[in-house]
C-alpha cells in the first residue's frame, strides 16, 4: 500500500468499499492483521494478491465505525467543544453533521454546544472552517490557537491587497506583452 507513511505490505481483510464524493476517491474499509480499521485508498493499492488466509474476529459495526468520522481518516480521535451560533441555518447544518457523534446542548439564546470526539481531523476542520464566526473552538486549546493562526492568514492577506493588486496588474502587463 503507497499511503502517506509510504510504501508498505498489509494482509487486509475487506469489508466494504465507499466512494468519497468530497476527495473523489474510492476506499477499501478493511481489517488489517493487527485486527485494526482501516480506510485504503483504492488508487493506493498495488500488488495485490488474493491470500488463503482467515480472519476470526467478527466483522465490525459500520455505522458504529464511521459514526465518529469526519471522512475516510483513520487517526486517532479528539475530543472537541465548540459552541455555535445561530445565524441562518448555522445550528441545524451542525446538528445534521454532530447528531450522534456527542453531548448537544440548546439554549433559547440561539446557542448550541457540542461535546463529543471527532475522527478525521482534517476535514473536520475544513468543514468547522465553513461556518466562519458563528463557530467558537472552547476546546482543546491547541485547535484553537490552530484556527486562530489560519484566520489571522486571512486577515493578512487582505492587509495586503496593495501587493497583490500589483501582481495581478504586473501578470495582466506581461500577458499583454507577449500575446498569450
Amino acid at each position: 500500500y503507497n499511503g502517506a507513511a509510504g510504501s508498505r505490505k498489509v494482509l487486509i481483510n475487506p469489508l466494504r468499499v465507499v466512494y468519497h464524493s468530497e476527495e473523489g476517491e474510492w476506499y477499501m474499509i478493511a481489517t488489517n492483521d493487527e485486527a485494526n480499521i482501516e480506510a485504503y485508498c483504492i488508487e493506493k493499492l498495488s500488488q495485490v494478491k488474493v491470500k488463503d488466509a482467515t480472519f476470526h474476529e467478527k466483522s465490525p459495526d459500520m455505522k458504529e465505525y464511521h459514526k465518529y468520522r469526519f471522512g475516510m481518516s483513520c487517526n486517532k480521535s479528539v475530543y472537541v467543544t465548540l459552541l455555535f451560533r445561530k445565524d441562518g441555518n448555522i445550528i441545524e447544518n451542525a446538528i445534521k453533521k454532530l447528531e450522534g457523534k456527542g453531548e448537544l446542548a440548546y439554549f433559547p439564546q440561539g446557542y448550541m454546544i457540542f461535546k463529543g470526539e471527532v475522527v478525521g481531523l482534517e476535514e473536520f476542520k475544513r468543514w468547522l472552517l465553513g461556518f466562519g464566526s458563528s463557530v467558537k473552538i472552547i476546546e482543546p486549546q491547541w485547535l484553537k490557537e490552530e484556527f486562530i493562526e489560519t484566520y489571522n492568514k486571512q486577515i493578512a492577506n487582505y492587509e495586503n491587497i496593495d501587493y497583490y493588486k500589483k501582481l495581478i496588474f504586473l501578470f495582466l502587463s506581461f500577458k499583454m506583452s507577449v500575446n498569450i
